[in-house]
């Protein structure tokens, strides 16, 4: 019997597996893990191969057209197969009665979000509907599940409760993440010297993509010594169109047609499921890159109250009334774990507990 209480994890919230070895990354998470001396570390590891190999085995390949889905390879590592590992439960330790959804985290949003419609439909619990928390990206591939779930009930708004009674979005980028514009502008700060290695593999990688910020403060520019906004987001072709880094314009279309068919009012298909949206405002969080006039993108250092990544101020003006009914905001003066560990938080764990015998 399925466990009902499942938790679909944030980018990096579980490893690959490359041909069934584990292949590692150098994320907040498995640098904890390996810390706290979690058993499995890096596996193989990344740091004794050669960069043109790490970016080989980690990028990815999609057709340029946004309606499919699934990658044409998840590897391109000659012969080989990326595939989805472990959990790392470390960052779940507040929540210890839960099942795990593991996907491929760099693939396109909406493919994962089918598959786990699909597990959720071949593994019903038999003592009622699941009780879903989906951490970060795990909340927009829930937002996926239940929309695609309805597409396939005639667009009923209430079909996703016969799968599901509760949902947790939890620390989810509704409206995108200024981290994930980082990680292609600046590359990964935890593997020094590998900044342009990770920009080359990042852009492959459908999911970061479709996370960039999609609010249109998120880019400005600087008139006369002063920032104002630059009336694009950073989903937008403009921004990147001569930039530095260059990314792919068919990726960023990708992005857009997610949002739309998605994104856009997240829990319009979640009617009879009882939903909480949950954020931190405890962090300074980055909301928004400055573009000069040469066309470079710099992340600024002001921002916001959020949790590192999800800025719950710009959050909330984004929102419509029925999402706004339904969040929940912790933390003033860094009372909470950041946002990759909100599962590790006493207090949120609480809540979320709470709100599940509701």
């Amino acid at each position: 019997m399925a466990n009902k209480l499942l938790i679909v994890p944030g980018m990096t919230g579980c490893k690959l597996l490359l041909n069934d070895e584990d292949v590692g990354w150098p994320s907040e998470l498995t640098l904890k893990a390996i810390l706290a001396g979690e058993a499995g570390g890096f596996g193989f590891k990344l740091d004794s191969l050669k960069p043109d190999s790490i970016v080989e085995t980690l990028s990815m390949e999609y057709l340029p057209d946004s309606a499919q889905w699934q990658p044409m390879r998840t590897t391109l590592k000659a012969n080989s197969e990326i595939k989805p590992g472990p959990t790392l439960e470390l960052a779940y330790n507040q929540l210890t009665d839960f099942g795990f959804f593991e996907y491929d985290w760099r693939a396109d949003i909406r493919e994962s979000g089918r598959l786990l419609m699909e597990y959720l439909k071949q593994n019903m619990p038999e003592n009622g509907q699941w009780k879903i928390i989906g951490h970060s990206l795990g909340g927009l591939v829930t937002i996926v599940a239940s929309k695609l779930y309805a597409r396939e009930n005639n667009d009923s708004d209430t079909a996703f409760s016969q799968l599901a009674s509760h949902v947790v979005l939890l620390a989810s980028p509704l409206d995108g993440t200024m981290v994930a514009a980082d990680a292609i502008i600046n590359g990964d700060n935890l593997s020094g010297g590998f900044s342009t290695y990770f920009k080359e593999i990042v852009r492959t990688w459908p999911s970061l993509h479709q996370m960039l910020p999609a609010w249109y403060w998120s880019v400005k520019k600087i008139v006369n010594g002063a920032e104002i906004d630059d009336d694009y987001c950073l989903q937008d072709d403009a921004p990147w169109i001569a930039s530095k880094p260059e990314i792919s314009l068919s990726m960023l279309q990708r992005a857009r047609d997610a949002r739309k068919d998605f994104f856009r009012a997240p829990l319009s298909r979640m009617n009879n499921v009882k939903t909480k949206i949950i954020m931190s405002r405890a962090w300074a969080t980055n909301n928004h890159v400055v573009r000069d006039a040469l066309n470079n993108l710099t992340v600024s250092n002001a921002g916001e109250p959020g949790d590192t990544s999800v800025p719950e101020e710009t959050v909330r003006k984004m929102a419509e009334q029925i999402e706004l009914d339904r969040m929940l905001s912790f933390g003033d003066d860094k009372e909470t774990q950041k946002h990759a560990l909100v599962g590790c938080d006493p207090v949120i764990a609480a809540a979320v507990k709470d709100f599940f015998n509701q």
